[in-house]
């Protein structure tokens, strides 16, 4: 945080591409009364990070709070459920929503991992490992040219669960 608790401006440094926002934590239920009855000048930090799939088609007490930080200061978001590397088509209601989410929150940037986490339309809720190959990196760029995963910026970041396996 600059001087006074207000937020720095966004850095000229990037990483990524992407600009150094500062300070940042994972917006949870449990800041939300600190973040409601605390002038934005002493939050302590410079922005916040979502988890996109708890703000989709949220429009309730989460929502308004969502609206109220947005209002103050950058949000990133952070989705757990792309699954860019399955096989399974794109789920486009999913893209649908997280688009509409992004219309209403203007992150500074979009992120999910570079992963799988289902198969047969059931979602695993774990981020599965991809093989560490030409032809699935074939199969990802693709993905991600299908999911138009353009704008806001997305960053397939996390790819820590990536892998090699032996055929």
């Amino acid at each position: 945080m600059s001087g006074g608790g207000a937020p720095r401006p966004f850095s000229e440094t990037r990483r990524l591409g992407l600009p150094s926002l500062g300070d940042g934590v994972g917006l949870r239920p449990a800041h939300f009364p600190h973040l409601l009855r605390t002038p934005p000048v002493s939050w302590g930090v410079d922005w916040f990070e979502i988890i996109s799939e708890n703000f989709i088609g949220n429009f309730g007490y989460a929502a308004q709070v969502l609206e109220h930080v947005a209002a103050h200061r950058p949000i990133v978001m952070h989705g757990v459920s792309l699954s860019i590397g399955s096989v399974a088509p794109l789920d486009h209601d999913y893209l649908r929503e997280l688009r509409d989410l992004a219309h209403r929150v203007r992150p500074v940037w979009v992120s999910d991992h570079l992963c799988w986490t289902g198969v047969a339309g059931i979602n695993t809720h774990d981020l599965l490992p991809l093989p560490l190959t030409e032809a699935c990196l074939a199969h990802v760029a693709e993905r991600v040219r299908g999911a138009g995963c353009s704008r806001p910026p997305v960053d397939p970041r996390k790819p820590q669960h990536v892998s090699q396996f032996a055929a």
